[in-house]
Formats: structure tokens, C-alpha cells, sequence
């Protein structure tokens, strides 16, 4: 096949995949089809016991992320931050 052939196939085929499109919207405009729907994936499971470590957040000094054990309030400084103090 030739190239100039081989586009006027492909003409022909997207032409006519445009007009199925467009008739399928028609329908589903009317109510007589369906849009498709998507299965979603299932939810992940729920933790049973409380996380190890919490983000504190990044430190103020170098910007390091921090996790603490526990979620208590406290200022973001890193150990190392506040030795250098």
C-alpha cells in the first residue's frame, strides 16, 4: 500500500470511529446509553494500631524533617541545632 493510500485508510477509520463517538453521545445525552463508568480501586486498609512516628514538621534551623514519637506541641529544633546554640 502507499502511503497516500494508507492515510485515506486511516482517513476512512477515524472518520468513522467519529460518527460511532458521536452517536454514542447523542444517546447518552437522550438517556437511551450509558456512560462508562471506571471501577475504582479498592480503599487501603486502615491501620489497626496508632503510627510509630508523627512529621513534626521541618526544622527551623536546618530544615531537616522531623518525626517524633508521640503528638504532643512542641517548637521544630533538631538536636543538632540546639547544640550548636
Amino acid at each position: 500500500m502507499t502511503t497516500l493510500a494508507a492515510r485515506a485508510q486511516q482517513s476512512r477509520v477515524d472518520h468513522e470511529r467519529a460518527r460511532r463517538l458521536a452517536d454514542y453521545s447523542k444517546d447518552v445525552r437522550r438517556g437511551l446509553a450509558t456512560p462508562p463508568t471506571r471501577d475504582k480501586a479498592p480503599a487501603p486498609p486502615v491501620p489497626r494500631h496508632a503510627p510509630l512516628a508523627y512529621l513534626l514538621g521541618n526544622c527551623l534551623g536546618c530544615g531537616r524533617e522531623m518525626w517524633v514519637p508521640n503528638r504532643k506541641p512542641r517548637v521544630p529544633i533538631c538536636e543538632l541545632c540546639t547544640d550548636r546554640r
